[in-house]
């Protein structure tokens, strides 16, 4: 399951690089392989349960007839810039903290390969794809609703 959440991430790798995305995979410098925890999976956990409990929230406690489209646009983007900041503030305390290997923050000259827009790329990544995981989740959850079954169409 990792490997699709992964897979699925890299498709948005050109917003945070290549040293970023093996990070992410775990890669461990010493061993050249990839055995440390696999971050995408902690990611898209994070993405899935807090976009179904929103979801839930949203059908199921806050809605009522009168809810229109923009009101689950808000709450999805919500659930975005969540996500986005969930991933940004995570990455740059890995930055700081030491806990990215040097082999992928510094080439052999020295020269850096991961910087904080990286972190930002990651957040980006992480709040589109906690809206879309919002949309997708939406559109199976909605039709129990006794308020808001037609929202975001009609």
């Amino acid at each position: 399951m990792g490997t699709f959440i992964g897979d699925i991430y890299c498709w948005f790798e050109g917003l945070f690089g290549s040293s970023m995305k093996d990070f992410l995979w775990g890669y461990d410098c010493g061993s050249q392989s990839f055995i440390l925890t696999n971050r995408y999976e902690i990611f898209g956990l994070v993405a899935f349960i807090s976009t179904l409990i929103i979801m839930l929230i949203y059908y199921y406690v806050i809605s009522s007839p009168k809810s229109r489209w923009w009101n689950w646009l808000i709450v999805g983007l919500l659930v975005g810039l969540g996500n986005l900041l969930y991933a940004v503030f995570s990455c740059s305390s890995w930055l700081e903290n030491g806990t990215i290997q040097e082999c992928l923050l510094h080439d052999s000259n020295g020269n850096p390969l991961i910087f904080n827009a990286d972190c930002w790329g990651v957040g980006i990544t992480n709040g589109i794809i906690a809206f879309i995981l919002f949309f997708i989740i939406s559109m199976m959850g909605k039709w129990w609703s006794k308020g808001a079954k037609h929202v975001p169409f009609l």
